[in-house]
């Protein structure tokens, strides 16, 4: 029997999942990588704001996706959620899990990285937050994303939206009435927009 997965080095002492698609990747397409049995939980979340308990609510039903950006360069989805994970006392957030349910990196590669059961804080949206949140890595207020990065995140926005039988895609900004800049998409948002409502030809690996 053919393996559907691989474990790879993370280059952080841990592993994430890689999942085989049924045919060969082309090198234009993105990688979908699962990374949740990776990510740090803090079930001790500290955060003065969160009164939650020792995770976030479970939501299962889905109403919109929030496009995000991570607002620096360089940072990496599993040293965020290491940040975003340690105690509040300690210099991080204090919280319980990544507050991204995909990451996509500026080579197109797409990490899953919290499960779409969870409805965590992210865009301003209430709690529990019935959002799927999507997050371009770096500044992209500063930086456009590379056409590899758009492409990706076209690819899961489509899924995410035919799966969940959504219409809505907003950026963060836009939830938030104007508190963030986030995803800094004032100048590419029409070409995202556009490709998104575009013919697509992607090969869609179920999450499940």
């Amino acid at each position: 029997m053919i393996p559907d997965h691989v474990l790879v080095p993370d280059g952080d002492g841990g592993y994430y999942k890689y999942i085989y698609q049924d045919a060969p990747i082309p090198p234009e397409h993105p990688v979908w990588i699962d990374m949740r049995d990776v990510m740090p939980h803090n079930a001790n979340s500290d955060n003065p704001n969160w009164t939650g308990g020792s995770d976030w609510a479970i939501v299962e039903s889905k109403s919109a996706i929030t496009i995000h950006h991570v607002g620096v360069e360089g940072a990496s989805a599993i040293n965020v959620a290491k940040w975003t994970t340690r105690l509040y006392s300690s210099g991080g957030k204090g919280l319980p899990r990544l507050q991204y349910h995909f990451w996509i990196d500026r080579n197109g590669t797409i990490r899953y990285c919290t499960d779409l059961k969870y409805g965590f804080w992210h865009d301003h949206g209430g709690y529990p937050n019935s959002h799927i949140s999507v997050v371009f890595a770096g500044r992209c207020d500063v930086t456009r994303p590379p056409q590899v990065q758009m492409d990706a995140a076209v690819e899961l926005v489509q899924y995410l939206k035919d799966e969940y039988s959504l219409s809505v895609v907003r950026g963060h900004n836009e939830v938030s009435s104007g508190l963030t800049i986030c995803p800094g998409w004032k100048k590419w948002k029409d070409d995202f927009l556009n490709l998104l409502n575009s013919p697509l030809s992607f090969a869609i690996v179920d999450l499940e």
